[in-house]
């Protein structure tokens, strides 16, 4: 008895001590935690952005264009209208630049987009810019005395035209419709389609006329029509 009393107590003993060794360790105390409040942070203004000041229209940073109807070689155009902006800027002070647009149609339309601000306008040129709100009229130049010019047909030496005109009266010997009658079926030249001189008047005087000629051949100005 006294043995199975041992061996009792043997046991439990052993399964307290495997009680204990299983159980959680209890944790240690740790002190509060310290809240920290977040330093306040002023934000970055941020700058307002600044126009850039736009250079006044006529000065030297920002000079008046002044373009001229492609109605002669390049080179012409640019001697002479240097002379013309150099001349200007002399009366107003303002500073003026030139330019020469490849054709009428590029010239108005450089005028609507604010690349050309001067521009020398024939009468029908004037008349599509105005129009589209791209011009007004300021000055009309006299060109020999004369403030028009007329239309001139010119054929080629060779071509086996009649001349149909009298130099020493000063008159002509044939009516419009003889005269022209020779250009029929004869390859023209023509200037620009919005030139009065060098295609809108011609062309439609041979169309009056019946007389009918291939497709022309656009050459700008009337020195290149030459």
């Amino acid at each position: 008895m006294k043995k199975s009393l041992h061996m009792l107590f043997a046991v439990m003993a052993i399964l307290v001590l495997a009680v204990s060794a299983c159980a959680p360790a209890t944790p240690a105390l740790t002190e509060e935690p310290v809240v920290v409040e977040p330093t306040a942070v002023p934000a970055t203004a941020v700058p307002e952005p600044t126009a850039t000041a736009v250079p006044e229209l006529g000065s030297a940073e920002n000079p008046l264009i002044m373009a001229l109807a492609p109605s002669a070689t390049t080179q012409e155009l640019q001697t002479g209208g240097e002379a013309i902006a150099a001349k200007l800027s002399e009366l107003t002070g303002l500073t003026i630049t030139t330019t020469v647009p490849t054709n009428y149609a590029a010239m108005i339309e450089a005028m609507g987009a604010g690349n050309a601000h001067i521009g020398w306008l024939a009468p029908v040129q004037y008349i599509v810019a105005h129009g589209k709100g791209y011009a007004d009229v300021g000055l009309a130049t006299v060109r020999n005395g004369s403030n028009h010019y007329g239309v001139q047909y010119v054929a080629n030496a060779e071509g086996g035209f009649t001349s149909y005109y009298d130099a020493a009266t000063g008159t002509t010997t044939a009516d419009a419709a003889t005269a022209l009658a020779q250009f029929a079926d004869k390859k023209p030249c023509w200037t620009d389609p919005l030139s009065a001189s060098g295609y809108i008047i011609p062309s439609g005087l041979l169309k009056a006329n019946d007389i009918k000629t291939p497709a022309g051949a656009w050459v700008q100005g009337h020195p290149t029509v030459i």
